[in-house]
């Protein structure tokens, strides 16, 4: 995916008692389930982990793979 600002925001859902990390940040889970965390991207690629383990389960992962390239203003009088 390609980004035009250098901040990401990872979202989902899960179920009770899940750890959920964002490249390897523990991130915090509402009553609901749901979840975000906000990235800052720096230019280039940047490949995103996100992984779910619950208690006495096996761990789930998903890899994305962003790529933000700041676009650069033509300088005036060159």
């Amino acid at each position: 995916t390609k980004l035009d600002q250098p901040i990401v925001r990872v979202e989902g859902k899960t179920q009770p008692e899940t750890s959920i990390f964002v490249n390897e940040r523990q991130v915090s889970i509402r009553e609901d389930g749901t979840f975000f965390a906000d990235l800052d991207i720096p230019r280039g690629t940047t490949e995103i982990l996100v992984r779910a383990k619950k208690r006495h389960s096996r761990e789930a992962q998903a890899l994305v793979r962003v790529v933000y390239e700041r676009e650069v203003e033509a300088a005036e009088g060159l």
